[in-house]
């Protein structure tokens, strides 16, 4: 087990993180939209009061509409008029000279469908209930679309039970979050309310049971820490760095291509949604769409990553390490220090202090939305890698970054699980020289796969071991999702030493969200999930999330 600020430290997350719901409600506060009553169904007025009495049971801050509202900065203002002027001059430019206009920033066309006048502050979110009309939205209101969200509480659309699957409530979702502007629907009737997010989830609860426990692990979570895709500035950007045919990475390039193509037979990777076929009212609205994406053009679920092999580093007991790196760097109450921009952590168990640097890894992937089962490696291949905390991004020979290329929305969770496999098989590795992770880890790397489904828990095959179901319901791309990653891992590695276990990965649930997997290679991985198919050991959306104890 490691401290939360010495995992911060090796994922590079450096602002503060709250890991409990209960400490995430001191990020909370809403707003309620105004309404009409005569223009909403009976169902949603009442489970508003009960979200109402529910937050205010658990502790949020509600500020009344008025009060939440602050003049929009004139800087702001004219900073979008600037770009937009710039934008409109080189789409007028490029138009003369032949050339596609694709910008990330607005026109003056689109400037003009944007709200005048005062907008909610940045720190709160907003409840709106029903419909709302083009031009009043409460998106329309918000100041920032990092910091701010809005929730949607709408009749529960039709065709939606217990029984739905997966891709129609996907379809669903996606459809509500353009046509309302909103980051979370929640739909109810007189029994069960359903809640819908960007992780393509769709818990059902029964509107008897007690709302404020589940409010308290699905909806505060996503509240307090909404979606944050990662950007490129966030960085080390390496152009045209990598040959994927070349004698090293030749193999783990063929082990996604091939894995891609028997995981098309699983059903686990549905095709994903361009932003160009949703339903936004208007170009404005689009245009803020893609900016909450980052940029990128659309979105597909799940991934593909394979784990490139690492050079475990030397272990030295605590005595050792004082002596090599001095008292002044190891400080008594940190299980982690620096020395020379290299992060060292320090392990207490079974008696025994040991310490060792955290390597760089690497990892082969794909770009934000691709067809993860049909993706053109020279065109959607990418590598990325953790170095000393650090986030590296590089691009095969023959590929720049273009408008709309970016990483994978669950990057830093797939960091998080690339460098946990190596931390892991290292301790593995000293407390059990014999056990064969650590030289899987070093010679042939390991594949990294999440789907948005789960597997039931009779046949979770021998040697991997679960963790994450008890975790608050998080958004992906948070940096409590890259936490929960690397921190279950640990502590499963650990429990699997301490009962004399074989530990060959791990199985991270991520509760409304999906599983993230580690096995020997993407190949091996669908071979193993086809050659089960008949008994569906796992499958899109929620059917097995109820195998394990969530809340």
């Amino acid at each position: 087990m490691i401290s939360l600020e010495a995992t911060q430290k090796i994922l590079g997350i450096n602002e503060k993180v709250h890991i409990l719901p209960e400490e995430m409600i001191k990020n909370v506060k809403i707003t309620f939209f105004p309404y009409s009553p005569e223009k909403i169904s009976r169902e949603v007025e009442l489970f508003s009061d009960e979200l109402k009495q529910s937050f205010i049971k658990l502790g949020v801050q509600i500020i009344p509409f008025e009060k939440s509202l602050v003049p929009t900065p004139l800087r702001r203002i004219l900073k979008w008029y600037l770009y937009a002027l710039i934008n409109s001059a080189l789409a007028f430019l490029k138009k003369i000279m032949g050339l596609k206009h694709d910008s990330a920033r607005p026109g003056l066309k689109t400037l003009s469908q944007i709200r005048k006048g005062k907008r909610v502050r940045e720190d709160i979110s907003i409840i709106a209930l029903g419909e709302n009309k083009e031009g009043n939205l409460p998106m329309d209101y918000l100041t920032s679309l990092k910091n701010s969200l809005v929730v949607t509480v709408i009749d529960m659309p039709p065709g939606i039970h217990n029984e739905t699957d997966f891709v129609t409530h996907f379809n669903t979702a996606m459809n509500l979050f353009a046509h309302h502007m909103t980051h979370i629907v929640i739909g109810v009737d007189k029994e069960k309310w359903i809640l819908y997010n960007m992780n393509a989830a769709h818990p059902i609860h029964l509107r008897e049971k007690d709302s404020k426990n589940y409010i308290l692990k699905t909806l505060i979570p996503k509240l307090s820490s909404p979606i944050k895709p990662p950007r490129l500035s966030e960085f080390i950007i390496k152009e045209e760095d990598f040959d994927p045919y070349d004698d090293f990475h030749k193999k783990f390039t063929q082990d996604i291509i091939e894995g891609a193509n028997l995981f098309n037979k699983t059903n686990l990777y549905p095709p994903g949604k361009s932003l160009n076929d949703l339903p936004f009212r208007n170009e404005f609205y689009r245009w803020v769409g893609k900016r909450h994406l980052d940029d990128r053009s659309g979105m597909s679920y799940g991934f593909l990553a394979r784990q490139l092999p690492v050079k475990l580093p030397k272990i030295f007991n605590i005595q050792e390490a004082e002596n090599i790196f001095g008292n002044d760097a190891i400080k008594e109450n940190k299980d982690y220090f620096i020395k020379d921009d290299k992060i060292y952590i320090i392990i207490k168990s079974f008696q025994e202090k040991i310490c060792f640097e955290v390597p760089e890894v690497w990892i082969l992937t794909q770009r934000s939305g691709c067809d993860k089962t049909h993706f053109i490696p020279s065109e959607d291949l990418i590598k990325i890698g953790l170095s000393r905390g650090k986030m590296i991004l590089a691009t095969p020979k023959g590929l720049k970054l273009q408008d709309g290329y970016r990483p994978s929305y669950d990057t830093k969770v797939i960091l998080a699980h690339a460098v946990g496999n190596a931390i892991v098989a290292n301790i593995i590795r000293h407390f059990c020289p014999t056990c064969p992770f650590p030289n899987i880890i070093e010679n042939n790397g390991v594949s990294i796969n999440h789907w948005h489904g789960y597997f039931k828990k009779d046949f979770i095959p021998a040697g991997w071991h679960t963790h994450g179901a008890k975790r608050p319901h998080v958004s992906c791309s948070t940096p409590q999702a890259a936490i929960y990653a690397l921190d279950g891992k640990i502590n499963a590695a650990l429990e699997s030493l301490r009962f004399k276990k074989d530990y060959l990965g791990d199985i991270h649930i991520e509760p409304h969200h999906g599983t993230n997997m580690t096995y020997s290679s993407l190949v091996d991985l669908a071979n193993f999930l086809s050659g089960n198919a008949a008994t569906r050991i796992t499958e899109l959306g929620n059917k097995h999330l109820n195998d394990y104890e969530i809340y």
